[in-house]
């Protein structure tokens, strides 16, 4: 994989919209230094390896080389993490060591009971329930933090079964709320 890192500006076709073409940078993991949201122009940094394939995306009416060198410091695109983002970081692999290994996003949450980072955003473990004598119910539910921004909580569903054991299904996630409900509990009277 090629290594040496050069300055492109992207410029994106007229249907594609302003949030399209972002996530189309986050999917692809550019560095972009500028968007400019009025005509759809991106300022970033990428490999030759990665140049190849933007160049040829049907999104991408050009892409040219930055020949101005303009320098700005790195910032994000300010990408919400919104719920197809977080699926697809709960199938990526994260905390890699350096042979490369690493867990899925959901084998982190539901099976180490950690977290993860992506960017400035805090994946955290909350609960899970499920398993061996616990019936079909299987799910874990986790937080997406990020500083000045709002928690918030997700739950991935699944189900269980002794002769398969248990599957999450993560394309099944969805928003949740921490709710306090009062039950009755019925105790012998003595």
């Amino acid at each position: 994989m090629t290594t040496d890192i050069s300055g492109y500006i992207i410029t994106f076709k007229k249907n594609i919209s302003t949030a399209d073409a972002k996530q189309f940078l986050v999917d692809n993991d550019l560095m972009v230094t500028q968007f400019i949201d009025r005509v759809n122009v991106a300022f970033v940094t990428m490999t030759a390896d990665q140049y190849s394939i933007i160049k040829n995306s049907t999104w991408v009416e050009a892409v040219d080389v930055n020949e101005e060198r303009v320098v700005l410091p790195p910032k994000s695109i300010d990408q919400p993490m919104d719920l197809s983002r977080i699926k697809k970081e709960l199938y990526k692999r994260h905390n890699t060591d350096e042979d490369g290994y690493g867990q899925t996003g959901i084998s982190l949450l539901k099976y180490e009971n950690i977290g993860f980072k992506v960017g400035d955003y805090t994946f955290g473990y909350e609960e899970d329930f499920g398993g061996e004598g616990k019936g079909d119910d299987y799910w874990v539910v986790f937080s997406v933090a990020k500083d000045g921004e709002t928690t918030r909580y997700y739950k991935v569903p699944g189900w269980y079964a002794s002769h398969h054991g248990g599957e999450l299904e993560v394309d099944n996630t969805y928003e949740v709320t921490p709710t306090t409900k009062t039950i009755n509990v019925w105790t012998e009277v003595k």
